[in-house]
């Protein structure tokens, strides 16, 4: 029964990889 939605422990994980990432990214590009 999931037609396209993601787990609720890999919503969480991910969004906060991917903030975590993209402010390290930023330093990282400056």
């Amino acid at each position: 029964m999931n037609g396209g939605n993601p787990p609720p422990i890999a919503f969480p994980v991910r969004t906060q990889n991917t903030q975590r990432e993209r402010e390290r990214e930023r330093e990282a590009w400056r």
